[in-house]
């Protein structure tokens, strides 16, 4: 029998991808590999313009009634409801681990890579060339600018953008050591089949990956063979390549 669906097919609204990856935004991919996992029918939708969410950001599902669901976990949220849980099956202490380890990608490795991509000189120059090659020729030369700025004291607010070379190295490589010893040697975080945490990881993880310079949290990624073969596994069980 078919699993329960959200009144398919939804239209996922996300930013354009690039470097290998569905979406330049790591939450946009992380929302396209969460339907995916659990089989649930979409297709996607590159705005022409500010995203219309209440939040001005991306991702959110629309669904055919016209009703948005904005945020990726807020899209989990919608999926459990109706029966798509990405965690069948998996404990309370499994669905703790996933909590802490979603929060260590999403709230700080995010912001390494934030760091790599926009506030390094190098990275920044791919950043600027390649997020905004669809826009027309004034817009690519100073929205890259002014997003930079307002990145740069959201970084430093948080916190990662402040810290030094040797502080912000030794944090990730932390990050990183951690969630390695969570997969341990399994072919995914909680067995044989993939779940919402490896679809975060696929994300963020291939994300760091996928930056064309080797900063230090791609390196520090790279560094971790675990890690760096269950992004492909998943990419190829559940993305298709």
């Amino acid at each position: 029998m078919q699993p329960p669906v959200l009144d398919p097919p939804l239209r996922l609204f996300s930013f354009p991808g690039g470097w290998g990856t569905p979406s330049f935004s790591p939450f946009c991919s992380k929302a396209e590999a969460l339907l995916r996992l659990v089989g649930q029918p979409y297709t996607v939708v590159l705005p022409s313009g500010p995203p219309r969410s209440k939040t001005g950001k991306l991702p959110y599902v629309e669904r055919p009634d016209g009703v948005r669901i904005e945020g990726s976990d807020a899209i989990v949220d919608a999926l459990i409801e109706r029966g798509l849980d990405p965690d069948a099956g998996l404990g309370p202490a499994a669905r703790a681990t996933t909590l802490l380890a979603r929060r260590t990608l999403e709230e700080h490795l995010y912001f390494a890579l934030v760091r790599d991509r926009w506030l390094d000189p190098a990275g920044f120059a791919h950043t600027r060339a390649d997020y905004f090659q669809a826009q027309p020729a004034p817009l690519r030369a100073l929205l890259p600018l002014i997003l930079r700025r307002t990145i740069r004291r959201d970084a430093h607010g948080h916190g990662m953008g402040r810290l030094s070379p040797e502080r912000y190295q030794k944090q990730i490589r932390e990050d990183l050591d951690s969630l390695a010893i969570v997969l341990g040697d399994q072919p995914f975080f909680f067995g044989e089949r993939p779940h919402q945490l490896d679809a975060i990881a696929w994300a963020f993880l291939g994300a760091a990956l996928a930056t064309p310079v080797d900063g230090p949290l791609r390196a520090a990624v790279r560094a971790q063979p675990t890690l760096v073969a269950q992004v492909a596994r998943f990419g190829a069980a559940v993305m298709g390549g």
